[in-house]
């Protein structure tokens, strides 16, 4: 709660399993890893070994080189989020046949600067984050 993320490389903020709430908080200007351009995701969910889920509620998540909010297999629900400047707003991807879900809670914004578009979640077939061993 009230965080600020900024600047991080490969990932912002991420859960590898198990549930992760995060609320009124900013992720800004997380990058790739320098080594082989991978990542860029300012928020993750995804479901390696356990179910994953949890919700963004009041966030600001901007200027992602990736994805602003991805789901690997996870339930996101996500409400009052500000998506700003990132290169795919919403990604959701199957990880070892469990089906991503984002649930919208309303009030949720897209765009960058003076441009707006209506959210929508993609499925980019963008590669996970290596799960931790």
């Amino acid at each position: 709660v009230g965080c600020l993320f900024e600047n991080s490389r490969t990932h912002g903020v991420v859960t590898l399993g198990g549930d992760m709430h995060l609320i009124d908080s900013v992720v800004r200007g997380t990058m790739p890893r320098e080594l082989d351009g991978l990542g860029g995701d300012g928020v993750i969910f995804g479901a390696w070994e356990s179910p994953a889920g949890g919700s963004v509620v009041g966030c600001t998540v901007e200027n992602s080189a990736r994805v602003g909010i991805a789901s690997f297999g996870a339930t996101v629900r996500v409400e009052n989020v500000q998506l700003a400047c990132n290169t795919i707003d919403l990604n959701g991807e199957i990880l070892n046949g469990a089906e991503f879900e984002f649930l919208d809670g309303g009030g949720t914004h897209c765009g960058c600067q003076s441009d707006d578009w209506d959210c929508a979640v993609l499925s980019s077939s963008i590669e996970p984050p290596q799960a931790i061993e």
